[in-house]
């Protein structure tokens, strides 16, 4: 999926958004193990795919994907993006009750797009706090104080 935003002074506007064709995950983005695939390989492949500013990539697979992570060269991950870029690849392998999987999405967009770093607070009921590893998505309800800051209105 592709969604063209603008950040504006006064919030966010999504101006179009395309699902795009699916693309097959290959053999070149899996760990040296052939076990899981690298976060970091398919979000590599998703920024050739970025066209113009304001342009975002929320990559969706069932797969199992990892990063290097909490001491590990392969931890498995829900989903992964880097730091005000603006592509994300997320997976609902790990994610027990799929009802919850929007969570992990809002969570991987503040990320990418509006630049948000872990709640801070570690506040459990924040889409932003860090799972450590394990992952509850149920008790998070909404962007707490400390990271809603962030957000443009």
């Amino acid at each position: 999926m592709v969604a063209a935003l603008d950040k504006h002074m006064n919030g966010l506007a999504v101006t179009e958004v395309k699902i795009l064709p699916a693309k097959p995950l290959t053999v070149s983005l899996m760990n040296d193990a052939k076990t899981r695939y690298r976060a970091s390989k398919i979000l590599d492949q998703q920024q050739g795919q970025l066209q113009q500013p304001g342009d975002v990539i929320i990559g969706l697979t069932d797969k199992d994907i990892s990063t290097t992570l909490h001491g590990h060269d392969d931890f498995g991950i829900l989903g992964l993006s880097y730091m005000n870029k603006s592509n994300s690849v997320i997976s609902t392998f790990r994610v027990k009750d799929k009802s919850q999987f929007w969570k992990v999405v809002l969570h991987e967009f503040g990320h990418g797009f509006l630049g948000l770093p872990h709640c801070p607070n570690k506040d459990r009921s924040c889409f932003m706090v860090d799972a450590n590893g394990k992952p509850n998505l149920k008790p998070e309800r909404h962007f707490c104080d400390s990271c809603a800051k962030y957000i443009p209105k």
